[in-house]
């Protein structure tokens, strides 16, 4: 069965490389542009939520980017331990014969980290779409809809680069929505982690005037 599936893996992978011409500027560089896309974009957009607080004076725009900030970051902790213990899985451009679009250290393929990231901050705005509506930003569940299709963007331009098979960032999608859904659900709201993630981290923010 695991033969089958990667069997399968790797015919779609081959089928969606086919649709790039790797002499073409033009998609090369749309691929390159959007590969890290929906992570600077999603970082980028804490930032100047965590800002607003300055000119509506209001510091729930630092708590809700500190709540967004948070799950992302479980994701990624797992995303790491997992890359750690799980079997090695080569990436597509060190066992078959095109070259990747994007220069990549040859570490494990599966899951795909910028598909746990995409997952997570997809499930952490939809989670606090309403905490989003509350505090006047224009359009949340447009905001939530950008970077689902930002972050599907960027994972499937990994794998047009050659350096994630189409399994790498299905799994990775998924385990981000669950880990994020799992940290908001039980981390997040405990009394110890509201002291620690949140409390904490706006007091030594303020120390330092931000």
């Amino acid at each position: 069965m695991l033969d089958i599936l990667q069997n399968f893996d790797v015919s779609l992978l081959n089928s969606l490389r086919n649709w790039i011409n790797p002499d073409s500027i033009i998609q090369v560089s749309l691929i390159k542009s959007f590969a890290d896309s929906e992570l600077f974009v999603f970082a980028f957009f804490l930032v100047v939520l965590w800002f607003l607080w300055i000119f509506r004076k209001n510091d729930q725009y630092k708590i809700l980017a500190l709540e967004l900030f948070w799950p992302v970051v479980f994701a990624i902790i797992v995303c790491l331990f997992l890359n750690s213990v799980l079997p090695f899985r080569p990436r597509p451009e060190d066992v078959s014969s095109f070259l990747p679009l994007i220069s990549h250290i040859p570490d494990n393929s599966f899951p795909s980290m910028h598909a746990i990231f995409a997952g997570a901050s997809c499930m952490s705005l939809f989670q606090f779409w309403s905490r989003l509506k509350k505090l006047a930003l224009p359009s949340p569940m447009w905001i939530i809809l950008f970077f689902m299709i930002l972050g599907i963007i960027m994972i499937f331009s990994r794998v047009f680069a050659g350096i994630h098979y189409p399994w790498d960032i299905f799994v990775g999608y998924i385990i981000g929505l669950f880990v994020a859904y799992m940290s908001i659900r039980f981390i997040l709201p405990t009394r110890f982690f509201q002291k620690i993630g949140i409390r904490f981290m706006m007091q030594f923010a303020r120390f330092f005037h931000l």
